[in-house]
């Protein structure tokens, strides 16, 4: 083609100049001279502007004017020639000064030739056309060394051979080089010796109809025989000519070998595309399909018939976003592939009924058949030919819906999840019921994957009033909902609900939450999920969430809001144990307060009697003669101050109930103290032949800080309960000092040889008093 088009060239040369002169009137006159000579003239005013012109023009002369003013025309001129594509442009230059230096300058940088002004007509035309007849020779020249170079140089098969006797006048190196021929055997033979039979009638009709009729080139498809025996495909361009005055053909020959094998290849691609899983088609650059593979049809619902001659538009949906097809297209349009995620339509199939209770608009009998979609994986690619343009486009579509409902489902348990866990967090939180159950509507109605559920309020059971009140709500209600759930109206008719509501229900088409008949025409109906509140199987209220039309009936989402009921229902629950114990513990306070006055006033009235009772006997002990009398009145004394010891003993066990026991801290002497509890025990010790033993393991501290008075009981308390169990042997009351580094502190171990207490006893320690030994 390239051979054919350099001919076509050469035939049709017209001269094309640029002529640069900043004033018009010189280039009106230049054209008003060569007006009839056919030549493609350019003009420019600006010589910087010219450089470009030049460049983008590529002329055959430049006329220069070397009185430019706004640029020095020799600069401008060394440009010209500096640049490669403009090395066969030849450059006139013109001036008023037949004496100017510039013009010696522009020919020493290569101005092939020079014009002075005012311009002479004759000289003018001789002068251009000259020039151009030495370009033309010039052109000619390297167009026949061109055509030379192509023919000796292509790889396909060129001939050239008279239209009668088909003898061939030349070919190609590649002519001889494919068919094993020497150019001389070729010569001698016509092209009908190397055709294979079948294809030679075809060619002669082709030759005839061409010489024939008005047409000057044909196309067909033949096979040629090797000198060695061997056949090849190939592709023939046929073009007649005249040589010699004689008519001729010029046919080029390319073998398509590997073309019909491609062909082949893509055939037997075609058959594995057929029966291929995913679904596949083919359109043209308008987009209309052309081809669809069987697993499109399962696909898709769709025949092959009825999807052809459309476009893909049939099985676009709503659900994809307008960006998606711009990148595509803008990919496919640069000559990429183009790879992505479409949710596409089906043929519509009918929807599944729910299986859960639905109330509202005759909604079973009004489900209707609505459209499935399917979610693909999409590979789109440009589809080019032999020259690089874009002739078809190729789709595969491979169905990941299973996929992608599974991933959906898996992101769908991990948000419930979350969800449960907020709403727990929110129900656990130190606050009011109905603050907990605020948070746990905004947790829920606020997430952004359930923004189909937009309002809701909660109602809980009143055992008082046996009714289900509003406890709080969440979102923008137009009519406020009613302070009592069997107050809802869920249908055109009025539907009272019990307040024990056991199973979970979804209601279609419901417009309740409008004020006036008007309104109920003007806004769109929504669904609801009506959630039981329970604990245990027991009903304690009601979860009402707004949603959609048609709500979701997917069982997990079912379970997931059942269990939100269940949460609830626990918190419920919870929050009424902690009010019952909260009123009980305060029931326990105000009776540990009465236990505690009447414990004060009984030992007061007891202390008054005893103190005059201890009082007198102290009075008679002293009256008396040693002797009988004085050991009962001092068996009297004993027993009182035992019994007013007990009555101090119950006056703290008071204070310390009642957490009124204070304690005084002061310098005291730990020795001083140690031993006043012997005076006070030891005779109680000695009256059961005890031994009593006050001992120091070292020295001790001299003063310690400390409640002498508590310490000092402690100690009776602890030594007079060892003397009570203790038969015989000893009691030892033991000091020592330990020296810690955080806190220093005074050890005192009282040791003594009773019976002790068992494990079981031991574990007792420090709980609720119980004597050991309840005989004691």
């Amino acid at each position: 083609m390239q051979f054919l088009n350099l001919l076509e060239q050469q035939r049709n040369w017209s001269p094309c100049i640029l002529y640069v002169d900043e004033n018009l009137n010189h280039f009106r006159e230049f054209e008003a001279i060569n007006a009839d000579q056919g030549y493609e003239i350019h003009l420019s005013l600006n010589a910087k502007a010219s450089l470009m012109l030049g460049l983008k023009l590529q002329p055959d002369l430049i006329i220069i004017s070397l009185d430019l003013q706004d640029a020095d025309p020799i600069e401008i001129i060394r440009f010209y020639k500096s640049q490669e594509a403009l090395s066969n442009t030849a450059i006139l230059a013109t001036s008023q000064f037949q004496e100017s230096d510039k013009i010696e300058l522009a020919i020493e940088n290569g101005v092939d030739d020079f014009l002075l002004r005012p311009y002479s007509d004759a000289l003018v035309s001789k002068r251009i056309r000259n020039t151009l007849q030495i370009i033309a020779i010039q052109k000619s020249d390297r167009i026949q060394m061109a055509l030379s170079n192509i023919l000796e140089d292509s790889l396909n098969e060129i001939y050239i051979f008279d239209a009668v006797s088909y003898r061939i006048f030349y070919a190609s190196r590649g002519a001889t080089n494919n068919l094993g021929y020497p150019i001389q055997e070729l010569q001698t033979i016509s092209p009908f010796q190397f055709l294979q039979e079948e294809s030679a009638p075809e060619i002669k009709a082709a030759i005839h109809s061409l010489l024939e009729s008005s047409d000057s080139q044909a196309f067909l498809n033949a096979k040629f025989q090797r000198k060695d025996g061997t056949c090849y495909p190939v592709e023939i361009y046929l073009q007649k000519t005249v040589v010699f005055s004689r008519p001729a053909i010029v046919a080029l020959a390319t073998d398509i070998t590997k073309l019909v094998q491609q062909r082949e290849q893509v055939e037997r691609l075609a058959r594995a595309v057929d029966s291929s899983a995913d679904a596949v088609f083919i359109t043209d650059t308008r987009g209309v399909i052309n081809y669809v593979n069987a697993a499109f049809t399962e696909l898709y619902g769709w025949s092959a018939e009825e999807a052809i001659g459309q476009t893909p538009r049939f099985i676009k949906s709503q659900l994809n976003s307008k960006a998606i097809y711009s990148e595509m297209w803008e990919q496919l349009l640069s000559g990429n592939n183009w790879q992505g995620t479409l949710i596409n339509r089906r043929k519509v199939n009918p929807r599944q009924a729910c299986n859960l209770p639905l109330l509202g608009q005759n909604t079973r009998q009004q489900q209707s058949w609505l459209d499935d979609y399917c979610w693909v994986q999409m590979t789109v690619s440009p589809i080019f030919d032999q020259r690089g343009e874009c002739i078809s486009y190729v789709a595969l579509q491979r169905d990941i819906t299973e996929k992608v409902l599974h991933e959906k489902k898996q992101a769908q348990k991990h948000l419930q999840a979350v969800i449960r866990a907020g709403v727990a967090k929110s129900l656990q939180q130190q606050s009011t019921l109905k603050n907990k159950l605020q948070q746990v509507l905004t947790r829920l109605l606020e997430v952004p994957e359930y923004k189909n559920l937009d309002r809701g309020c909660i109602y809980l059971n009143n055992d008082q009033t046996r009714q289900s009140e509003l406890i709080t709500q969440y979102g923008e209600f137009h009519a406020a909902p009613p302070a009592h759930y069997h107050e809802f109206c869920f249908s055109e008719e009025y539907i009272p609900f019990p307040v024990t509501v056991r199973q979970m229900q979804i209601v279609n088409q419901c417009h309740c939450d409008c004020v006036t008949k008007q309104e109920r025409q003007e806004n769109a109906s929504h669904g609801h999920y009506l959630i039981p509140i329970m604990h245990h199987k027991v009903p304690l209220g009601a979860l009402v969430l707004f949603s959609d039309i048609f709500p979701d009936d997917d069982p997990d989402q079912m379970l997931f809001l059942n269990s939100l009921g269940e949460l609830i229902g626990v918190a419920v629950m919870n929050d009424r144990l902690t009010e019952e114990l909260k009123a009980a513990r305060q029931e326990a306070v105000e009776a540990n307060i009465s236990k505690d006055l009447f414990l004060a006033n009984i030992s007061h009235e007891i202390r008054t009697p005893m103190t005059a009772i201890l009082g007198y006997s102290e009075i008679l002990m002293e009256q008396l003669e040693p002797g009988s009398q004085v050991k009962m009145i001092d068996t009297i004394k004993q027993n009182g101050d035992y019994l007013l010891c007990l009555i101090n003993d119950l006056l703290d066990l008071s204070k310390i109930n009642s957490q009124k026991m204070t304690v005084e801290l002061m310098c005291c002497s730990p020795a001083e103290i140690l031993n006043n509890v012997e005076i006070l025990l030891k005779v109680r010790a000695e009256k059961k032949n005890i031994t009593y033993l006050t001992e120091y393991d070292g020295a001790i501290p001299e003063y310690i800080q400390t409640d002498p008075t508590k310490l000092k009981q402690i100690l009776v308390n602890l030594i007079g309960n060892a003397i009570k169990f203790t038969d015989e042997g000893s009691v030892r009351v033991i000091s020592r000092y330990l020296d810690q580094e955080t806190a220093p502190c005074l050890e005192i171990k009282i040791v003594d040889t009773g019976v002790g207490i068992t494990d079981d006893q031991m574990k007792k320690l420090f709980q609720p008093f119980t004597q050991a030994d309840a005989s004691m």
